[in-house]
């Protein structure tokens, strides 16, 4: 009896313990994704030759947070992924891991241009 008072006891500290690994998992979910657009975006820039602070300066960023999306430590928003893609002439999908390649087929173009096509629209909707 007194041992299942004291797991019950014990109960709160479970549960937040339980969360505390959720938001773990999450974290590192969200860290793998992070990782994918990061490693892609260094490789870019580095075949292209450029420094963060170059990069940076295209982008209206700075150098540091170049920086914190190559490690994974931050996340650009929608429309600085938008520019980083058009910049390098990649899809934005591409970059952010959500595809392997770049579109070879018609049916995968096809669909790059019709994705480009409601960008420009959801673009144009926000600026209103």
């Amino acid at each position: 009896m007194k041992a299942l008072r004291d797991l019950y006891k014990q109960l709160p500290f479970m549960r937040a313990m339980k969360l505390d690994m959720e938001e773990l998992i999450m974290a590192r979910k969200i860290k793998f994704i992070s990782t994918a657009f990061g490693s892609r975006l260094s490789e870019l820039r580095t075949s292209k030759n450029m420094t963060q602070t170059e990069l940076g300066v295209e982008l209206d960023l700075s150098g540091p947070a170049i920086s914190r999306y190559e490690n994974g430590l931050d996340e650009p928003s929608f429309d600085t992924v938008l520019k980083i893609a058009k910049l390098f002439g990649k899809d934005p999908n591409y970059l952010l891991g959500w595809t392997e390649e770049e579109p070879n087929t018609p049916e995968q173009r096809f669909l790059k241009i019709m994705n480009d096509h409601a960008t420009q629209i959801y673009r144009d909707f926000i600026a209103q």
